[in-house]
């Protein structure tokens, strides 16, 4: 171990220890954090989400959400982009592009709704998480709320949409909750 390292303390915990980092104890920290965000926000809501509980609830230091996210906001934003808080487009479709792109509009719908409402069935943090969305107000929200927009648009993009139309506007809110 190099002087640095053999001088600098170690701060332990369930995870990982952090002497000397390595390229995986950061991705183990990242994901640790990540799932954090996920567990507060479904057990406390979103008024509990703070940085030290975040670090706690991840055992890290709280230095850790900065230097690997930049911010709070960005910890939430990768949480977001987690499918396992949003299905990914291609979940939403049933999988295959070329199938689904080749079924009549209504067909697209119904499969694309279908499968969403499958995938929330199997995510009961998300749904917890959507449900406190709707009585407190947070800056998170909007971190949220973009990538299950990103998601729809995604969608929409490669069915072609006419963004002015009505049964697309109403699939639109269904899409991103």
């Amino acid at each position: 171990m190099d002087e640095i390292h053999a001088a600098a303390p170690c701060l332990s915990h369930a995870i990982v220890t952090y002497c000397g980092m390595s390229k995986r104890d950061r991705v183990a920290t990242e994901n640790a954090l990540i799932s954090a965000v996920g567990e507060i926000l479904a057990r406390h809501g979103l008024g509990a989400l703070n940085a030290e509980a975040l670090a706690r609830q991840a055992g890290v230091n709280k230095a850790l959400i900065y230097r690997y996210f930049g911010s709070l906001e960005g910890l939430v934003e990768r949480f977001a982009k987690n499918n396992t808080f949003w299905p990914s487009a291609t979940e939403i479709i049933g999988g295959d592009w070329e199938d689904f792109l080749a079924l009549p509009r209504s067909q697209q719908l119904a499969q694309a709704h279908r499968n969403l409402i499958m995938a929330l069935r199997e995510r009961p943090m998300t749904r917890q998480i959507m449900a406190w969305e709707l009585i407190q107000d947070s800056p998170f929200v909007d971190a949220l709320e973009r990538e299950r927009e990103q998601v729809a648009q995604q969608i929409f993009a490669k069915m072609g949409t006419d963004k002015a139309d009505p049964t697309m506007l109403a699939a639109a809110a269904l899409f991103t909750g």
